[in-house]
């Protein structure tokens, strides 16, 4: 039986827990999921070089804008580009990209983004399983405690004692 390696961040106590769960689910139909929690920055360094089976990957989140998410997946500075390597559209996709990142034409660059962006969900690249909230703990006298659409935005201006 082949052994498939989920690497995570160590220091992620959520995909460590994920990785667990995954790991007894396949156990269940007879596959076997290795977990191996790593540094960060060692965890970071093997997805630039391509050198896993399987590894957690966050979208950007708002606000990133499509042209930074996408524009990183073409050069080897995120596990994105190591994970694609294996796909025959991989040069079309980095066109497109590219292409979306210089037109003028609002149309032409949605086509385009639209096209890289079905290829990926359809080669199944990148399987959405989970997504993080901001959590808080506040006391009951702090009033209109809200996130903002960025999990870095905390919008303490709105927020107010009772």
């Amino acid at each position: 039986m082949e052994i498939i390696t989920l690497n995570y961040n160590a220091d992620s106590v959520s995909e460590k827990s994920i990785s667990e769960y995954f790991a007894q689910q396949l156990a269940k139909i007879g596959v076997e999921l290795k977990t191996v929690g790593e540094e960060e920055q060692s965890y970071r360094d093997r997805m630039k070089k391509g050198d896993f089976d399987i590894v957690f990957n966050i979208s950007w989140g708002v606000p990133y804008d499509p042209q930074s998410f996408l524009g990183g997946m073409r050069k080897p500075v995120y596990g994105d580009y190591a994970a694609q390597q294996g796909l025959s559209q991989k040069s079309q996709i980095d066109d497109s990209i590219l292409k979306g990142l210089k037109t003028t034409s609002e149309t032409e660059r949605a086509e385009l983004f639209k096209y890289v962006l079905t290829t990926l969900q359809d080669e199944a690249v990148y399987i959405p399983i989970t997504y993080e909230t901001n959590r808080a703990i506040f006391n009951d006298r702090v009033q209109d405690v809200k996130f903002g659409t960025s999990l870095y935005e905390v919008p303490y201006y709105s927020m107010s004692l009772k």
